[in-house]
């Protein structure tokens, strides 16, 4: 009984998976899936290869497998390509898509994306099967080739992400000499909407996300998830879909250049329904370094402007770190922009002595470099920055400067920079017992 349940279910699933993508659980992963206007969204070319099997173990049970390229440009566009085959029963169909996303810059930290795709469809038959008794099956075949569009909007300020999509714009249902005259548009009742936030904690960051489809032929579903991340290397979650139930996340990254998620999906919570799991792989390979935009440029013109304002380095915050045990005194000159010079006690000939090295620091710009830093804030928002920033200046932290994480794109105020570690954290330690800088911490950029 459980199996003819489930026979019947796919052959009612078959004509809806010719007109809509396939389901992904993962929607962190690889957004593009869903949505056009994700295009090139993280500032890396890359490739993506992804595989679902649904209900591992049945014959004839639904799969997809595919890929996906993104293309980022230096200057506001991006591109896309997908190819997808998924198979349900006997029907098996092939969508391919080339995608245009533009974005625009509200400010260095809020963006607006836009993404349109040209979509081409292939239906065929397995050849080792009997559909003649099958109207349905064969139905659906017939409609060999057809082609679509779909539109996505985008909206981003800091880890926010708004989304809106149209996956489908067109309604003929293949291409005949006869029917090229007979397209229909507005199929405005197709529907993708999506929100997720990205919150950082240090070593950790959190992000929950949901989504809801509103199709045409009353097939609407939706889903809410959370995924935690540790240094973006390794991550876990999981999902409620309205219609597939729960799902699990994990993954890892290697180096920034590969990342692998697998999702497990549990079975059915309904008894009647056959006690089976289903699975799906996402591999992304990135290629190149991230890409910088041209509008950083303003941005960085903007932050010199600012510090401009501001007096050069001064050695009061370095004195503060040195313990007692360090044979040292900090000499500040007359004139701060001075360098500084570091002078031996007059201690008995026999005991070592320890001179003050100020190490060289990484450059202070509008992308931070590699390097350490101690972050005494995080924002979305530059000009919260900035206003941290002065804060801290005006209360004797003049080395406090202000940059932009590379990773996620959060405005960052740090009052200390190096190379070395070790001596980062000694002045972490020293600067987490004074009350404006007692929640620092250390950041790394590579």
């Amino acid at each position: 009984m459980k199996k003819l349940l489930l026979i019947a279910f796919s052959l009612s699933c078959a004509v809806v998976y010719a007109q809509n993508a396939p389901a992904f659980r993962q929607f962190y992963f690889n957004p593009y899936l869903f949505n056009p206007a994700f295009a090139g969204v993280h500032d890396y070319a890359q490739v993506s290869v992804l595989y679902r099997q649904q209900w591992a173990g049945f014959n004839n049970a639904p799969s997809a497998a595919g890929f996906t390229m993104q293309l980022p440009s230096s200057n506001r566009a991006s591109f896309g390509l997908s190819v997808l085959s998924q198979e349900v029963v006997a029907l098996q169909t092939t969508a391919t898509q080339a995608t245009f996303a533009y974005r625009i810059p509200i400010s260095p930290s809020q963006f607006l994306f836009f993404g349109i795709s040209g979509v081409a469809n292939f239906n065929n038959l397995k050849p080792d099967m009997d559909y003649s008794n099958d109207p349905t099956i064969l139905n659906a075949a017939a409609n060999r080739f057809y082609a679509d569009a779909n539109f996505g909007l985008v909206y981003a300020w800091g880890g926010l992400r708004v989304g809106f999509a149209l996956p489908k714009l067109l309604g003929q249902k293949y291409f005949s000499p006869q029917d090229l005259v007979n397209v229909r548009y507005a199929q405005f009742r197709n529907q993708l909407y999506s929100v997720s936030y990205k919150f950082q904690a240090g070593n950790f960051s959190f992000e929950p996300y949901a989504m809801y489809r509103v199709t045409r032929d009353l097939q609407n579903w939706w889903e809410g998830a959370a995924v935690v991340y540790f240094k973006e290397m390794i991550w876990l979650g999981g999902s409620y879909h309205s219609t597939q139930g729960v799902g699990l996340f994990l993954g890892f990254d290697v180096k920034e250049k590969l990342r692998v998620g697998y999702s497990y999906e549990l079975p059915p919570v309904n008894k009647e329904f056959i006690s089976v799991n289903s699975h799906e792989v996402q591999l992304q390979i990135r290629l190149g370094k991230k890409k910088v935009f041209k509008w950083a440029s303003r941005y960085e013109e903007k932050q010199k402007a600012e510090m401009a304002k501001v007096t050069p380095f001064s050695p009061k915050i370095v004195s503060d770190t040195l313990t007692e045990q360090t044979p040292i005194i900090i000499k500040e000159e007359k004139s701060v922009a001075d360098p500084i010079v570091a002078e031996k006690r007059e201690e008995p000939v026999k005991q070592k002595v320890t001179e003050a090295i100020i190490p060289s620091r990484p450059p202070v710009q509008a992308m931070l470099a590699p390097g350490l830093y101690i972050i005494a804030g995080l924002f979305r928002s530059m000009d919260n920055a900035l206003a941290m920033r002065q804060k801290l200046i005006d209360q004797g932290y003049d080395d406090t400067q202000a940059g932009l994480n590379p990773k996620n794109n959060m405005h960052c105020v740090y009052v200390f920079s190096g190379y070395d570690s070790e001596e980062c954290k000694q002045v972490l330690q020293r600067l987490r017992l004074k009350e404006a800088t007692a929640q620092a911490w250390l950041l790394k950029i590579e």
